[in-house]
């Protein structure tokens, strides 16, 4: 499933397609106009609510 999420790096809506990279037991995904690698910081779901997820820009890319 394609996301509209905005990337930390360069501050532009990017289409992101998210991937779970077993190396670090998280989802991830890259900014499709920088390349900035996002990493999945937290989770949450409030009841009856669809899931939220977070995401920093990886400093160590």
């Amino acid at each position: 499933m394609t996301r509209k999420l905005i990337c930390q790096k360069c501050n532009k809506d990017t289409a992101v397609e998210l991937c779970f990279d077993e190396d670090i037991d998280s989802q991830v995904y890259n900014c499709e106009h920088c390349g900035g690698r996002h990493v999945e910081v937290e989770t949450g779901q409030l009841p009856g609510a669809p899931g939220v997820s977070r995401f920093r820009l990886d400093e160590d890319e």
